[in-house]
Parts: structure tokens; C-alpha cells; sequence
């Protein structure tokens, strides 16, 4: 294939990643039928691409930690699901391809080729419809549950705008935009998710200057706009009574809005299955279609006990081991000052908290704009140690 023909691969994949987005953001909203087809298209159209690009890019196999990886979790996914009798389409070619395959895409293209200069159009427009896509979501009060996680995606792809968007005030108002549209969510994990990610950020682009001069002028732009963000946030919650901040201060007496409880029923399902249950698992989406916790189907909002369950201790460990070696990375990205240390920082709060209690891993969702940071950054990180 040639150079063009790879950057418009490239190029359809990322458009296709926020296409994807705004459906998932429509249909979580007005769940209609067509809204659903309309996502599950736009899905089955990212892994299509990735593959098309894999088949006909990919000539030499490149025997590297990560990569193999990502090949080897997606494979087990699959087979396992298969043995167990969970098969089930086109779900599981939307939730176990895509993630991986969208990081696997991305990492190859920026491992040989420039990411495209007019990605920054992209990203901004994207950023722009999400948001504003978003709107009915987050306002709508009586919508809860998959409705609002839509939103979400406000924050997931934010990282973006700090990839490729080099404008600071750009960042900035996309980071304060963020911001209050996560604050009306009244969700405190993506609340938490938003102060620790864009805190990260601001904090590692101070890190990365060489002076101290310099450092002290960036901590104090980072201080200032902390501070707004928070005046900011404190005049919205006087002013439209959000509760925000009495749901932070309920975390731990309600469990988590009931999390801890489902934990405990997985977990208790995990210990009541056969030893081969628990080593190699029962399958894609087992919490959902066969625990069942609490009579609904539901998935175990702990990318990690919910992998457990479905995958058992393989799987786990595969998810842990990504999980290592994207921190490793990322340890290395900081210590070299690399300028994309701070948008992989920006990620690292985004992505624990999410897996932690809520869906992550286990559904190609929030996680795919992230796949593409990271797979354009360790990318990076593995050019400059073969120069």
C-alpha cells in the first residue's frame, strides 16, 4: 500500500472513531432502533478499516511486547467466548476487536509515517460536535445510566486536543469546556476522572520546561487557571444547586451508588465457579448475560473483576500486563521530558478510575480515543530508543 493510501486509511479510521462517538452519544439518548443500527455500523466500519489496514500494510511482523499483546488478548477473547458458548454478534466484534485493533493501527502508521497535519482540523470539529451532541445528555435531568455515560466522551476524547491541537488558549478553553460539562453531570467518578487528568496535564507541562524560570511561570498559569476553573465550578453549583459535591461527600456510606455490592456478587459468582471457569473464564460479557447481578443485565462496573468473571485469570493477567507496560511507558515518557508525557499523563487518571468503577476494558467505548494517544505516543517513544 502506498504512503497515501495509508494516510487516508489513517484518516478514515480517525473521522470513523468520532462518528462512532456521536451515534453511541444519539443512541444512548433517544434509544431507537435506527440509532442503535447507526452505531453498530459505525462499530463493524472501525474494524473493517483496522483490518483492511493490518492485511494490507503490515508486511513484516515486528516481534514487540505490546503488539503481540493486543493480538494475543483479542485472540483468547474470542476463542474463549466461542468455547463457552458466547459468541455473541455483532457485539463482540465491536467490544473485543476494536480497542485493540484501533491501538494496533495507530501504533504501526506512527511507527513509519507523520501523523496527517490536518488531524488537528479533525480533532477540533470532532471535539465540537461531541460536545455539543452531548448537550441533551447532560441536561436532560431525569436521564440517567447509559444517558449520561454518553457524555462521557467529552472528556475521552479531550486528550486529543492535547495531541494534536498546539494552541494553548485552544487547550485551555477545551479543558474549562470540559470542565463544567463534567460538573453538570453530577457523576463523581468522571467529576474525580476531569480534575485528576486535566491536573495532570498542566502539572507535566510544567515538569517538561528546562528552566526553573520557565517552570515557575507555567506553575503559575496552571495555579491561575485551577483557580478560575474552580471559582467556575463553585459559582455553577451555588447557582443551579447541584449536588455534586454532597454525592462526593456520600462516597463511601452509599458503596460506590451500589457498586461494591455487585462487586461482591461477581466475585462470589467467580469463587462458586469450576477451577477452569476461574483460570481461563466464561466467556464475552458473562457478568451481563449470565450473572446478571441483581436480576438485571448488567455489566460489573470493575473493568477488572468484570474481566475476572468473563475471561478468569488469563485474561486478567493480559489486561494487568497492558496495564504495566502503558505505565512503564509513560514512566519513561516523563522521565525523558518528552512533550507527549503530559497527554499520556492526562490519560492515566482518565483510564483507572474509569476501569475501576465503571466500563472500560471490556467495551470499545470510552477507551478507543485513548487507544489512538497511546498508540501514536508509545509509537514515539519506541522511535527515539531505535535512533
Amino acid at each position: 500500500m502506498t504512503i497515501q493510501s495509508k494516510k487516508a486509511c489513517i484518516t478514515t479510521l480517525y473521522i470513523m472513531i468520532f462518528m462512532c462517538a456521536l451515534s453511541y452519544i444519539r443512541w444512548s439518548y433517544v434509544h431507537t432502533s435506527i440509532s442503535e443500527k447507526i452505531y453498530i455500523a459505525m462499530q463493524l466500519c472501525i474494524v473493517i478499516v483496522c483490518l483492511l489496514y493490518i492485511l494490507m500494510c503490515i508486511r513484516v511482523v515486528t516481534f514487540r511486547l505490546l503488539p503481540i499483546l493486543l493480538i494475543c488478548l483479542l485472540l483468547y477473547e474470542m476463542i474463549i467466548s466461542s468455547i463457552r458458548g458466547l459468541f455473541v454478534t455483532p457485539n463482540i466484534f465491536m467490544d473485543v476487536l476494536s480497542w485493540p485493533l484501533i491501538l494496533l493501527v495507530f501504533y504501526h502508521y506512527s511507527n513509519n509515517e507523520q501523523v496527517p497535519f490536518y488531524f488537528k482540523q479533525i480533532t477540533i470539529l470532532g471535539f465540537i460536535l461531541v460536545c455539543v451532541v452531548s448537550l441533551p445528555n447532560i441536561f436532560q435531568r431525569e436521564l440517567s445510566g447509559a444517558g449520561i455515560f454518553g457524555s462521557f466522551y467529552c472528556l475521552a476524547v479531550l486528550p486529543l486536543i492535547y495531541l494534536f491541537v498546539d494552541n494553548k488558549k485552544t487547550c485551555i478553553a477545551c479543558s474549562v469546556i470540559v470542565s463544567v460539562l463534567m460538573l453538570f453531570t453530577i457523576k463523581r467518578s468522571v467529576f474525580i476522572a476531569t480534575a485528576l487528568g486535566i491536573g495532570m496535564y498542566y502539572f507535566l507541562k510544567v515538569w517538561q520546561e528546562e528552566t526553573n524560570l520557565k517552570k515557575a511561570k507555567k506553575m503559575m498559569g496552571f495555579i491561575l487557571l485551577a483557580m478560575i476553573i474552580i471559582l467556575v465550578g463553585i459559582y455553577i453549583i451555588n447557582r443551579m444547586n447541584l449536588i455534586i459535591i454532597d454525592r462526593l461527600l456520600l462516597m463511601y456510606d452509599d458503596g460506590g451508588s451500589g457498586r461494591t455490592r455487585i462487586w461482591e456478587l461477581v466475585l462470589n459468582a467467580y469463587r462458586n465457579s469450576t477451577k477452569s471457569e476461574q483460570w481461563w473464564g466464561h466467556g464475552f460479557h458473562a457478568v451481563f448475560y449470565h450473572v446478571r447481578p441483581f436480576g438485571i443485565m448488567r455489566y460489573a462496573h470493575n473493568s477488572y473483576i468484570e474481566t475476572l468473571y468473563d475471561y478468569g485469570t488469563v485474561g486478567l493477567t493480559m489486561i494487568v500486563v497492558f496495564v504495566i507496560i502503558l505505565l512503564i511507558s509513560f514512566i519513561k515518557l516523563v522521565y525523558k521530558r518528552e512533550r507527549m508525557s503530559s497527554v499520556v499523563g492526562c490519560t492515566i487518571p482518565i483510564m483507572f478510575i474509569w476501569s475501576f468503577v465503571s466500563y472500560f476494558f471490556e467495551q470499545s467505548v470510552l477507551i478507543s480515543p485513548l487507544c489512538v494517544v497511546w498508540g501514536i505516543c508509545l509509537s514515539q517513544l519506541n522511535i527515539r530508543r531505535n535512533a
